[in-house]
């Protein structure tokens, strides 16, 4: 599995699911959360109860907590549009990537992979990273 699968099928939805959370913490109903996130409901409910999303857990890391968390405020306050949040949650996944996050996850699929070795996640997210914005 290369790393553009595990992120649409598992690192997006990781962090949806802890956006999800990080809005209910914040008292937004799962409608309003759906509304805000341009998502079902039924999709906010998964996320909510570890349907979806749960595969990566992402909350070990404080650096990606605290680009949800702003996220979160950027949401809340009505800042960003269907666009800029799809740009920012993609932001955070190539930042997780960039940073290795996701090579032990990447292991547990593919036993084949040797984190120690591979570079590739560094190399092509890097610099991708840093023209995002700066975390």
């Amino acid at each position: 599995m290369n790393v553009f699968e595990i992120g649409y099928r598992y690192l997006v939805p990781s962090i949806k699911r802890m956006l999800a959370l990080e809005l209910k913490e914040r008292g937004l109903s799962q409608k309003e959360i759906a509304k805000k996130m341009k998502t079902s409901r039924s999709a906010v409910s998964r996320y909510l109860s570890m349907e979806r999303g749960a595969y990566i857990d992402l909350s070990e890391y404080q650096d990606i907590k605290n680009m949800v968390m702003r996220l979160a405020d950027e949401i809340s306050q009505g800042l960003l549009d269907e666009y800029k949040l799809q740009r920012e949650i993609l932001a955070i996944a190539i930042y997780a990537f960039s940073q290795r996050y996701i090579c032990s996850f990447h292991e547990t699929l593919d036993p084949e992979i040797d984190p120690k070795k591979c570079n590739i996640c560094p190399s092509l997210f890097k610099q991708l990273s840093i023209s995002f914005r700066h975390f």
